[in-house]
């Protein structure tokens, strides 16, 4: 809350990777400002982790165990999502791989409230705004953020590197489900995000605009 913490003990975690950040030729969508990234989550709560070297092993759906030692540094990177930083990749080890976390269904105010930081979510009822209809994802080559609302108001964004696989695929245009990892950027404003893990996170947005 406010400062970074540094841990005086050692944790043992197990959790599912939710995150796709990895380089394409890896297989991943390539879309967070860095390869290092990557986010894991259980039933009850996610964390992102900073590692020492770019993400090529740990795949979405793999169970991971997580030694996270003490030395290593609790903070939330400009204030937003909290963060592990610079865990080693040694410390992670791969129990089983499989299919992508079911997602925990939320609304667009639920996703405001920041309970659901780093969680695969399916939020409903949303659609991109009418000024960023006939986008692509990235824009002018640059990191960016899409613009979505929900049917009763609220405010959140698609956020894309310019580095993403899919960024000149345009945005869709109907209204309905989306998928993807809740995140926050900002500590006095903050924006929250979603980061999408496949394009089937999509694919619920197939209904009449509202």
């Amino acid at each position: 809350q406010g400062s970074d913490i540094t841990l005086a003990e050692d944790y043992l975690i197990k959790a599912t990777v939710i995150s796709n950040y990895r380089n394409s030729e890896y297989g991943g969508l390539n879309n967070a400002t860095s390869s290092k990234t990557m986010i894991v989550s259980d039933e009850t709560a996610g964390i992102s982790f900073f590692l020492s070297a770019n993400n090529t092993a740990f795949a979405v759906g793999d169970v991971v165990e997580v030694k996270l030692t003490s030395g290593l540094v609790l903070q939330r990177y400009k204030g937003g999502s909290l963060q592990v930083n610079g865990l080693p990749i040694d410390n992670i080890t791969v129990l089983t791989s499989g299919q992508q976390a079911e997602p925990v269904a939320i609304s667009a105010a639920d996703l405001l409230t920041g309970n659901y930081e780093s969680r695969y979510v399916a939020i409903s009822d949303v659609q991109v705004v009418s000024s960023d209809l006939n986008k692509t994802f990235v824009q002018n080559e640059k990191h960016t953020s899409i613009n979505m609302e929900s049917k009763d108001g609220k405010k959140f964004v698609i956020f894309s590197s310019s580095y993403s696989t899919y960024g000149a695929e345009t945005v869709p245009s109907a209204s309905g489900t989306l998928k993807g990892i809740a995140m926050v950027y900002g500590e006095s404003n903050p924006t929250y995000q979603i980061s999408i893990t496949s394009m089937s996170d999509l694919e619920g947005l197939s209904g009449e605009r509202f």
